[in-house]
């Protein structure tokens, strides 16, 4: 249904894709934690430490703790594949990407059966109608990878609730279980699938919501049970990673700290279009201004899917450390909730668009002009520095002289934090120690070969000379003598 009227949606999705990713996706310069994320993953697929000793440079992070490793292992096995090359980490969100948007699709059709599957223009619209959404896979968080297990489960989840089976139910868990191999206790909100499905709708017994969830929960938590029971590796580091992230976030404080209420200040702001379309339709149906009007089960999964949005959002304000990309789990369900509700509009724009044979060839134009234009700019934008660029082009100069695998010292006036992962990523140079100093008697025993400084320091430095030959804006290079 509504095959032919969605078809021409569907493909300037399509298209608006290419504009909105391809213009980023072959640059350079990530957000701090994508290019920290990025240089961990870098060091495993280098050798640096194993898959339960994960290490971003040779410093005071040599051991990393920060989240569960099973979405590093990714990126580093997807570097060893398309050896480092400067566009990985964007090139694995869109992967990442595509595999959330297949399961949105799969669960709108699932909710929808009636309904051609060219129609999933307007769920997957609504999405990126959220400006949180396109900025995170525009970059490379941990929450991208999270986010496909998230939605399958979500999926999986409402196939055993429309089939009642077990082996769905498994399935679902297993992918619960992959979430919070990525990120942690914040995958767990799928869980809950079941249990608030039989909130908005008691089409199934209670004893049947409890059997399936019981079988959910398990399947999360058995794979878990045998890790830890194979590896004292998997129970060390995850042992550091409860001290270090789940209680440390509530101990200690961050820069990220702003406020328990700050994410759902953040669901308010960031879907606001989401929330006036809402409204609007509600306002248009209450007038009798749409012809067509909700029926029973699209209120019912409308219902649903606002309060699996809320699952995945209201469980962060026990933590103080908040960011505005912590709602981006649960933003696939609010679209899908808002694009069940509002559907009415988007079917009368459809049916208007089909009754305008005049509009046809105009939108055509539209669709090549976006097109070509999207591929001219990431024609044009291919390897240029959107982020960063001055330490880029550095530390790149750098490394064309410093050799791969060697270990450096970072002599900066406050700790450069950034800039080390970016030698690791770049470069695959490990940051030794930048509290350096000559009275260091390791130091002094093991000297290392390189030192690097900022140029505003103009220091002088024991042991080391200066090399005159590098022309870097904002660093000097020094050589052991």
């Amino acid at each position: 249904m509504l095959s032919k009227e969605s078809t021409p949606f569907f493909y300037l999705l399509l298209i608006v894709f290419v504009f909105l990713f391809g213009g980023k996706l072959f640059t350079q310069g990530l957000f701090v934690d994508g290019i920290f994320y990025g240089s961990v993953a870098q060091s495993l697929a280098d050798g640096y430490g194993s898959l339960w000793h994960l290490s971003a440079t040779k410093h005071y992070y040599y051991s990393f703790y920060g989240h569960p490793p099973f979405a590093i292992w990714a990126m580093s096995s997807f570097m060893i594949v398309f050896d480092s090359a400067f566009w990985v980490e964007r090139v694995f969100s869109l992967l990442n990407l595509g595999l959330m948007l297949w399961g949105v699709a799969k669960i709108w059709q699932l909710t929808n059966p009636n309904l051609s599957f060219y129609t999933i223009w307007w769920p997957i619209l609504l999405w990126c109608c959220i400006p949180v959404n396109i900025w995170s896979f525009q970059g490379y968080l941990l929450e991208n990878s999270m986010l496909v297990f998230v939605v399958w489960a979500v999926f999986w989840g409402i196939k055993t609730i429309l089939t009642e089976s077990n082996l769905y139910a498994i399935i679902c868990g297993i992918f619960v279980f992959f979430a919070t191999f990525s990120k942690g206790p914040v995958g767990l909100f799928p869980l809950a699938v079941i249990p608030l499905y039989w909130v908005v709708s008691r089409d199934l017994s209670l004893i049947t919501v409890v059997r399936l969830t019981l079988i959910i929960f398990l399947s999360a938590l058995i794979p878990y049970i045998i890790l830890f029971g194979l590896s004292t590796d998997a129970v060390l580091y995850y042992s550091k990673y409860f001290q270090v992230q789940i209680l440390g976030s509530f101990r200690e404080p961050s820069i990220h700290d702003n406020g328990h209420f700050y994410i759902l200040k953040t669901l308010l702001i960031e879907p606001i279009f989401l929330w006036g379309l809402a409204i609007f339709t509600f306002i248009m149906m209450k007038k009798n201004k749409l012809k067509f009007n909700l029926n029973k089960d699209a209120k019912k999964w409308f219902s649903f899917f606002i309060l699996l949005t809320l699952a995945g959002t209201l469980p962060i304000v026990l933590s103080p450390k908040q960011m505005r990309f912590y709602i981006t789990p649960a933003m696939p369900f609010l679209a899908l909730a808002i694009g069940h509700y509002s559907f009415p509009f988007a079917r009368l724009i459809m049916l208007k668009w089909e009754h305008k044979p005049s509009w046809h060839r105009p939108f055509f134009y539209l669709k090549c002009i976006l097109l070509i234009s999207a591929i001219g700019i990431s024609i044009n934008n291919y390897g240029k520095c959107l982020r960063d660029k001055a330490l880029i082009n550095d530390i790149t100069t750098l490394t064309k002289v410093i050799p791969p695998q060697s270990k450096i010292i970072l002599k900066t006036k406050t700790p450069a934090y950034r800039a080390e992962c970016y030698f690791m990523r770049i470069g695959k140079i490990c940051v030794n120690d930048f509290r350096w100093g000559k009275s260091n008697k390791a130091e002094k025993a093991n000297p290392t070969p390189f030192l690097v400084a900022e140029k505003i320091l103009n220091g002088r430095f024991y042991r080391y000379k200066k090399d005159t030959t590098v022309n870097a804006k904002l660093w000097d290079l020094y050589r052991i003598k």
